[in-house]
């Protein structure tokens, strides 16, 4: 997806046409297929009942939920009209939507998956089970798990025979207690268990860079190997998923579908996200400025005839990533691009002012929050 900036540096733009609503997806837009499935229509978080809502889902039941080529996620969104995510790797699934909407695909995932789903924390006990003994936890074509999950509303995980590991069980704290007493009647003894607790939010990612420390470097597109063994654009996506209170981004042309996923996380993380970016180029083909802003993200755009070009990132207010670099599958494939990483706390503060001055101009305009 290239970017459509015009190669005459001082060219006015084309007038434009009024943007679409907020929560319309630009025309072109592809639909997403990936771990977040964003459907037609979702209620901008600028609603008062729109909520973002964490759930605690155990990874060995997402699978039930995606269903064969995304048909049952996609299925559950379009009848709720919500927008669900998986955190790959994780016990967190996320829905956002109006209030009332999150509430009825919690009880539908509920039903579907058999088990009271969590929020806030999910308790975890795994029991010492022999092998052996599998089988009469999951009984005759996994009736009696089925019934064990049913009475007592807690998620069970059985190993296969010839796994190594313990029987998960999962939810609430009362639901893994009557499961671990249904389980010890079932196979007549009372195994060694171990239990904890986990709080159902959706972290930072593990790699991330630390803000804190001094940095002073130069990123060079197209995308190669770095000196550290890294893809130019992995560090670029790291230093970027790194934030951890603030993230004000403020960009001529957005359509690498990577980046935007990294924005959304921070936005799902609690991260506190502001957009400032160029009106046409938020409706060209596969602009991901809408989808942002469908997810509650404040977005400002210019409504002049000439263009915002600037392309930067001020990460907690201690870190500038600033440079040539348009956010586009084509900058990082194919064009010859930089992005300078600044920890210099002049220049951040320049770039602080700056973007803080831009917001407030254009939040004085029609259309823009």
């Amino acid at each position: 997806m290239g970017c459509t900036e015009s190669k005459s540096k001082n060219e006015p733009k084309s007038k434009s046409t009024k943007p679409p609503a907020a929560g319309t997806p630009a025309a072109g837009s592809p639909a997403v297929e990936k771990s977040a499935h964003e459907p037609v229509g979702c209620s901008p978080k600028e609603d008062p009942d729109y909520v973002s809502l964490a759930l605690g889902i155990p990874t060995s039941y997402h699978h039930l939920i995606v269903g064969k080529g995304g048909s049952k996620i996609k299925a559950l969104q379009a009848a709720s009209n919500v927008i669900i995510s998986i955190e790959r790797g994780s016990n967190v699934v996320v829905v956002e939507g109006l209030l009332k909407n999150v509430k009825e695909t919690k009880q539908k995932l509920s039903a579907l998956l058999n088990f009271d789903i969590c929020e806030g924390t999910i308790t975890h006990i795994e029991l010492d089970v022999p092998s052996k003994s599998y089988g009469s936890i999951i009984g005759r074509r996994g009736s009696v798990i089925k019934q064990i999950q049913e009475s007592t509303r807690a998620a069970i995980v059985v190993p296969s025979a010839t796994e190594k590991g313990r029987v998960v069980i999962s939810g609430t704290s009362s639901a893994c207690q009557k499961a671990v007493k249904a389980i010890n009647k079932q196979i007549n003894s009372s195994p060694t268990s171990t239990q904890t607790s986990e709080q159902i939010v959706v972290k930072a990612p593990t790699d991330s860079y630390d803000l804190n420390d001094k940095v002073s470097r130069v990123l060079f597109f197209p995308d190669h190997v770095e000196d550290d063994k890294q893809l130019t654009i992995e560090v670029f996506l790291r230093y970027l998923g790194s934030v951890q209170k603030n993230l004000d981004i403020c960009i001529f042309a957005l359509t690498n579908d990577r980046i935007a996923d990294v924005i959304l996380n921070c936005h799902r993380r609690g991260i506190r996200i502001r957009v400032i970016c160029d009106d046409e180029q938020a409706k060209s083909k596969g602009a991901d400025i809408y989808k942002l802003q469908t997810a509650g993200i404040p977005v400002r755009m210019d409504q002049s005839q000439y263009h915002m070009h600037n392309k930067f990132a001020i990460l907690d207010n201690k870190v500038l990533m600033n440079g040539s670099f348009n956010w586009t599958l084509q900058a990082v494939t194919s064009n010859n691009e930089n992005v300078m990483i600044s920890s210099d706390k002049d220049m951040v503060s320049q770039y602080v002012s700056y973007f803080q001055k831009t917001w407030n101009e254009f939040g004085q305009l029609p259309g823009n929050k």
